[in-house]
């Protein structure tokens, strides 16, 4: 009995010990947190004072940080005008003349703007071209948004072929508050023509401008084997004289007119010698009319008459 009462009172210490910690340990986390949320609370509502005191010790006050808002601060220049100076270049293989027909333009951030260039293929051949741009000073670039732009895509231009190129853009407004761009009013955009790798399209082109060409010379050979006039070929009225009766309307004027006038002149050569062969007979009539008068006598004074008339 003795010894099992001491077991039945060593377990029952032990047990209440046991409810004892964990009463602890249940109410000791509940207290941590709950301190440490104080803690935060606490410190949060005496930074303040805390702050201020700090200030008025080392003589620094929160009146230095009162803004006034009756005073515009970071004053911006909204009406800055920028110059925009415009420039082209071309790569040395590539037989082009590029130019910008728009030199300078004067435009305020937002306003939209257009300038042009100009490209002249130099060459006897179709060729591809492709551009890029630069914007300087390089903080600009950012800034520089183009709406309409020819760069980055292939540019085809056949032999002798001068086109018109348009940039249309526009200075995004918050180039204004860039500090780095504070004293800049003058930016350049630069736009420089490349060879473009590939050429096939050019190629087909070439193809056809020789077969369009051989084409031509033979319809000119057929032209001039068929009598076809310029007027014609141009689509000009013809004159009067290549319609005449008897002519072919092919025929130039002037090569109607010399026939006119060659036809003309062969008339009256064959009226000269008709009417020198009459003269010829009645001559002839005469004089035998005067041989046979002589032999008889006159008749009358009318026949004397007439006779001296033809005398």
């Amino acid at each position: 009995k003795t010894e099992r009462g001491r077991i039945v009172r060593e377990r029952r210490i032990f047990l209440k010990e046991y409810d004892q910690f964990v009463q602890e340990q249940k109410y000791g986390s509940f207290m941590i947190v709950t301190g440490i949320a104080l803690f935060i609370v606490g410190s949060w509502s005496l930074i303040v004072p805390f702050y201020k005191l700090i200030c008025e010790k080392y003589g620094y006050s929160p009146k230095t940080h009162k803004t006034d808002y009756n005073v515009i601060q970071n004053k911006q220049d909204i009406m800055k005008k920028w110059r925009v100076h415009f420039k082209g270049g071309v790569e040395d293989d590539l037989p082009w003349c590029f130019e910008a027909e728009t030199k300078v333009l004067q435009v305020n951030a937002g306003e939209t703007a257009l300038a042009f260039y100009k490209a002249y293929n130099d060459s006897n051949k179709p060729i591809v071209g492709l551009s890029i741009y630069q914007v300087d000073p390089n903080e600009a670039s950012l800034y520089f948004n183009k709406v309409q732009c020819f760069c980055f895509e292939n540019q085809l231009l056949h032999p002798k072929e001068e086109v018109d190129l348009p940039v249309f853009f526009y200075l995004d407004p918050l180039i204004n508050r860039d500090p780095s761009l504070k004293d800049v009013i003058d930016l350049s955009v630069t736009y420089h023509f490349f060879p473009a790798n590939d050429q096939s399209i050019a190629e087909v082109v070439q193809r056809e401008l020789e077969k369009h060409e051989k084409e031509q010379e033979d319809l000119k050979v057929k032209r001039t084997l068929y009598g076809v006039t310029k007027e014609e070929r141009e689509g000009k009225p013809q004159d009067t004289f290549s319609a005449l009766p008897g002519l072919s309307p092919r025929r130039r004027s002037e090569r109607a007119l010399r026939q006119i006038l060659l036809a003309q002149s062969q008339e009256d050569l064959l009226d000269g010698e008709g009417d020198e062969e009459e003269d010829e007979e009645e001559d002839e009539e005469e004089d035998a009319a005067l041989v046979g008068d002589s032999n008889a006598e006159p008749k009358s004074d009318a026949g004397a008459t007439i006779i001296k008339q033809n005398i």
